[in-house]
């Protein structure tokens, strides 16, 4: 029965056998409050001791805290981990829209995909064992980069890319694709 398959509705359909749910389910209740939510604070905490930078790790908690409320629920945390380890390009195109949509407006603004690259950059920084801080030159490759995915991805509309428009568009530049795939 271990290895029966059962499927859990997480930015797409994901099969997990019973006992990797019963794993993961644990997992998060060690973590999770009377409420069964995990605040952002354990859970950046957590992340920072398995050596994620505490600003990237707030970009990935904010993509799947689906409530935008500070606190993750268990099926955003498995949605998390499905379109880490087997979600198909579209799922992680979707979550890569839902990391770059900080304020969860339903784009991505300018400030929005600068702030994470910004992180993406710490973060890249920090698997290398370099601690330096953001330089201007930094910022102005940020936002050459944030101009080009804006030019790239094609129809903004008042400034901001749709969730459709980034799903669409994105496969269709390697280059772009070949960046967002480090994430």
């Amino acid at each position: 029965m271990g290895g029966q398959k059962s499927k859990i509705r997480v930015f797409g359909d994901f099969e997990l056998s019973k006992e990797q749910q019963r794993e993961l389910k644990m997992a998060f209740k060690a973590k999770a409050d009377a409420s069964g939510h995990v605040h952002k604070d354990l859970w950046v905490e957590g992340a920072v001791s398995r050596g994620i930078i505490a600003e990237f790790a707030e970009l990935l908690f904010n993509a799947f805290d689906r409530r935008g409320d500070s606190y993750m629920d268990i099926e955003g945390y498995l949605g998390m981990l499905a379109v880490a380890t087997s979600g198909t390009q579209n799922q992680k195109l979707s979550a890569s829209f839902d990391l770059f949509d900080q304020n969860k407006d339903g784009f991505i603004s300018e400030d929005e995909a600068q702030q994470v690259l910004r992180g993406c950059l710490l973060y890249e920084r920090s698997k290398q064992g370099d601690e330096s801080e953001i330089t201007d030159s930094d910022v102005e490759e940020m936002k050459i980069l944030s101009r080009l995915i804006f030019s790239e991805i094609g129809p903004a509309k008042e400034g901001k890319i749709s969730r459709e428009d980034f799903i669409t568009n994105v496969p269709e530049n390697p280059d772009l694709l070949k960046i967002l795939q480090k994430f």
